[in-house]
């Protein structure tokens, strides 16, 4: 049995609304991201090398074509270096004698864009990978393997809140919030 199936087999137990196939399908979708966004967890991080950049100062990559599932940047440096670069907001580019800051990066939509002291042609970039829910019958989660009670019971309290039972909703929550301080608990997890 699928892991899919499984969580879906698990909401039934708890709905019993076998028909809502549509309610059950969003809730688990919605429990799985909110789940991997509820912490920064090595086991979502994935690296990418991008090569063939131009060596001009500023470089831009796409995201949203070079990293699959891209989530949130966890870091950006040269590839061979052991210099990072820093993070910067758009409207910070500039130091307080109006020169431009180097060795830092940072986005616009998907775009990331480097400003480097000394450019180089290939990045590493380390990003959050969101997990794999279209279509959701290949659910691809690794929170779904080792927490599947969490998802279950999240999804579950969703499609309760949907036909009212607020009764049993609450109590699939309460299951839902213990599962996750155990998710936060037990995984490590990287701060930036």
């Amino acid at each position: 049995m699928s892991i899919y199936s499984e969580i879906v087999a698990g909401v039934v137990a708890w709905t019993n609304r076998p028909e809502a196939t549509a309610e059950i399908d969003l809730a688990i979708r919605q429990a799985v991201r909110a789940a991997h966004n509820s912490g920064k967890f090595f086991k979502d991080l994935n690296t990418l090398s991008v090569t063939g950049l131009t060596t001009s100062q500023i470089q831009t990559i796409d995201l949203a074509s070079s990293a699959p599932l891209y989530r949130r940047l966890a870091t950006v440096k040269p590839t061979g270096y052991d210099v990072e670069y820093k993070e910067t907001d758009i409207l910070n580019l500039f130091d307080n004698d109006r020169f431009p800051r180097t060795d830092v990066y940072w986005l616009v939509g998907n775009t990331l864009t480097i400003r480097a002291a000394a450019a180089v042609p290939d990045i590493t970039v380390t990003y959050y990978k969101n997990p794999t829910t279209s279509p959701i019958s290949s659910l691809d989660s690794w929170i779904g393997n080792e927490y599947q009670d969490l998802l279950i019971c999240w999804a579950a309290a969703t499609i309760l809140n949907l036909v009212g039972e607020q009764e049993i909703k609450v109590r699939a929550e309460a299951i839902a919030a213990v599962g996750l301080r155990d998710l936060l608990a037990n995984n490590l997890t990287v701060s930036n």
